[in-house]
């Protein structure tokens, strides 16, 4: 049939060519099995084939023929496809239609033109080629008609699912109806005409795969990704932005004589520093978003990403940023809007005040909706997603809802969307204007609507985190304070017991000496608490290197105003661990005291310092009142929980047992009623000191040290 220059036309043709068969290949994937849609398939095939024919070289002959024998069957095959979709909405009825002469006539033209390159070379001489031009005039008109008789059939709502289909196929079928009538005209096909057809019926299949996608009862389950829209949907924009730029230069140029190619590189390179401006412009991305959704598909939104992207937003939500701004990121993200506001109450019963906000100036701290006003009363009881213009509009959709100044004073305020939490209003958030005009339908409330439930969620757990750092801040507060108060009551035991014996021993040196030890030692400790006291507790918790030798040899020190005195028994010449001194201290003191407390003055507590499995062991032993088991398990960490009465406070066992875990160690307790108590605390050693060998202790310093008792 068309005998040209194979290497102008294979380009186009080969891109005809891989479009039609990522195009057959997703309709395979999700072909149902209907008839309608086995049609499509058919008809794609055929149109793949047939631009791969014409892509491949006319020699051999056959391979001409081919191309003409497709070039027939493509035809056929469309028109077969548009009967199938035709034949249920005509008003004769499916049978009379596909009975009909025209569409049969067109038929057995089809045919023909299938079986024309198969006759003899005698027998197709014979036809002129201005009438093998006009037969395929004949049927790219039928077909057109077909396509424009299926358009007029529809209900006007159904052509917005087929008005690609339309666009596609009819811009095919225009371009061979003018493509043949200059070959009718002038006895042949023009080269540049033919060559450029390869590319026009590329440009076609995109808007069938759009058209597929809208009519699943094609039984081709079609999905087309929105963002691959959207970005095509851009660079096609700019790309013809660039290219009337380029031909505006290109002009300039040929007719502005010496200043024609300073002025077109000129003009170039503001058409390129305009496209990075245009790609980078959110309102032109919005607006593009906007005439996607509106005219590429069923539904505005492509739910699934939509709700990633959002649960995303508030998921990267940092814990140091502000919880109202996430909110206002992640639901304004949604509709395009450029910022907004978030109002929540600070306590239950109280007004809204605004919370967050987000590119829409700094907040108005006089700003407050009552808990009894309209407004909230209105969004907890209806739900709605109140819209400005409806409101302005139709205010009797809102039973004359009345608005507060600060909105109708504020023309950037759009949308408020309520946020509910079981049905409580939390608070709501206000949205500014999209930056791309958008119809408030009922698609973008219910997407709103359903984001803005999980926000609530969102905000609550995040006061609720809030809430609960502050309830740990002042459970610190009030340990610290607890320790600090125990300390003092020991102290002023301490002293009560030197005011007491002065008036019968103030005349023995040792009383006396006895008396200035207990009171530098007091001095001492109240010092260390002002310290706590001015650092809020940091040294509490601040760790480093601690030799329990020295320790345990300064607490027994500290205790001898006490009887009976504690005997050390230490096997170790160093035994490091990482603790906070004050905690370290105040756990041993309070441990071997309370063992001091419990013996009477003629028997006996015992402090062992040892090495054992490779872990730290104190231990301390007494041979007190003891306690029964039922004790040990129920009350004895307990805090608060003293059996000294006015004298104790029932923390000292309880903070002890606390700082070991706190290093990974362990507390064991072996008592028995009338016998004693010991307790061993097995404590994690420094690193450096978990690998080193265990000393023996020589009888002498055990010896010597026992002897301290």
């Amino acid at each position: 049939m068309l005998n040209l220059d194979w290497t102008a036309i294979t380009t186009g043709y080969g891109v005809a060519a891989i479009a039609n068969a990522l195009l057959l290949v997703l309709l395979l994937v999700h072909w149902k099995g209907r008839r309608t849609g086995g049609w499509l398939v058919a008809a794609v095939a055929v149109e793949g084939l047939w631009a791969l024919a014409r892509a491949l070289p006319p020699d051999p002959s056959w391979m001409l023929r081919l191309a003409g024998v497709l070039e027939g069957a493509r035809y056929l095959a469309w028109l077969v496809f548009l009967a199938a979709l035709l034949a249920p909405v005509t008003a004769a009825g499916r049978r009379a239609f596909l009975r009909d002469p025209r569409l049969l006539g067109l038929g057995g033209l089809g045919a023909l033109l299938v079986a024309y390159p198969l006759l003899p070379d005698a027998w197709r001489l014979q036809v002129p080629g201005s009438a093998y031009y006009a037969a395929y005039l004949v049927l790219a008109m039928g077909c057109t008609a077909l396509l424009e008789t299926f358009y007029r059939h529809l209900h006007p709502e159904r052509r917005w699912a087929v008005k690609y289909l339309v666009f596609g196929l009819g811009g095919m079928f225009a371009y061979d109806l003018f493509l043949f009538a200059n070959a009718v005209l002038f006895g042949r096909v023009d080269a540049t005409l033919a060559g450029a057809r390869g590319l026009v019926n590329a440009v076609a299949v995109p808007l069938l795969a759009v058209a597929v996608a809208r009519n699943p009862d094609w039984s081709v389950d079609l999905f087309v990704s929105r963002r691959l829209v959207l970005h095509a949907t851009t660079f096609l924009v700019v790309g013809a932005y660039l290219v009337v730029m380029g031909v505006a230069g290109y002009v300039i140029r040929r007719s502005g004589g010496d200043w024609g190619r300073v002025v077109q590189v000129t003009l170039v390179f503001l058409a390129l520093l305009g496209a990075v401006v245009l790609l980078a412009s959110g309102q032109l991305r919005a607006r593009l978003r906007v005439f996607v959704e509106k005219h590429f598909f069923n539904y505005r939104f492509d739910y699934r990403d939509e709700w990633l992207r959002f649960t995303h937003t508030l998921a990267a939500c940092q814990p140091e940023e502000e919880a109202g701004v996430c909110i206002l990121r992640a639901l304004a993200g949604l509709v395009e809007s450029g910022g907004g506001m978030l109002w929540s109450r600070a306590r239950e019963g109280s007004g809204f005040r605004p919370e967050a906000v987000w590119n829409h100036g700094a907040p108005r701290l006089d700003l407050e909706v009552a808990a009894d006003d309209p407004l909230p009363a209105f969004l907890e009881g209806q739900g709605w997603v109140l819209d400005r213009r409806e409101w302005e509009t139709r205010p009797e959709a809102y039973a004359g809802l009345p608005m507060p100044d600060w909105f109708r004073e504020d023309a950037r305020c759009w949308l408020i969307v309520p946020l509910l939490d079981r049905g409580t209003l939390v608070g709501f958030v206000v949205l500014d204007r999209p930056r791309a005009p958008m119809e408030v339908d009922w698609e973008v409330r219910d997407l709103l609507k359903t984001a803005a439930v999980q926000a609530a969620v969102f905000l609550g757990q995040r006061k609720a985190l809030e809430a609960l750092a502050e309830a740990r801040q002042f459970e610190g507060f009030h340990r610290l304070s607890t320790y600090i108060l125990h300390d003092l009551k020991n102290i002023v035991a301490q002293q009560s017991l030197i005011t007491r014996s002065a008036a019968r021993h103030r005349d023995n040196p040792a009383f006396v000496d006895d008396a200035l030890r207990v009171m530098a030692h007091s001095v001492e400790r109240m010092q260390q608490l002002m310290r706590l006291l001015q650092t809020g507790g940091a040294d509490w918790q601040r760790k480093a290197r601690l030799d329990l030798v020295h320790l345990v040899r300064e607490v027994a020190e500290s205790l001898r105003d006490m009887r009976p005195h504690p005997r050390l028994e230490i096997g170790l010449e160093s035994a490091v661990i990482e603790s906070s001194p004050q905690r370290a201290r105040a756990a041993l003191r309070n441990l071997v005291r309370n063992a001091q407390q419990a013996t009477p003055d003629e028997g006996e507590v015992v402090v062992r310092l040892r090495r054992e499995r490779g872990r730290i062991l104190v231990e301390v032993e007494d041979t007190g009142c003891g306690m029964d088991a039922e004790f040990v398990r129920k009350r004895l960490f307990r805090p608060f929980d003293t059996t000294k009465g006015d004298t104790g406070m029932g923390i000292g066992v309880y903070e002890m047992r606390e700082w070991v875990r706190s290093l990974g160690g362990e507390v064991q307790v072996d008592s028995t009623p009338g016998v004693g108590t010991r307790f061993r605390l097995l404590l994690p050693p420094a690193e450096e000191e978990a690998a080193a060998p265990t000393p023996a202790a020589a009888p002498e310093e055990r010896e010597r040290h026992g002897a301290h008792g």
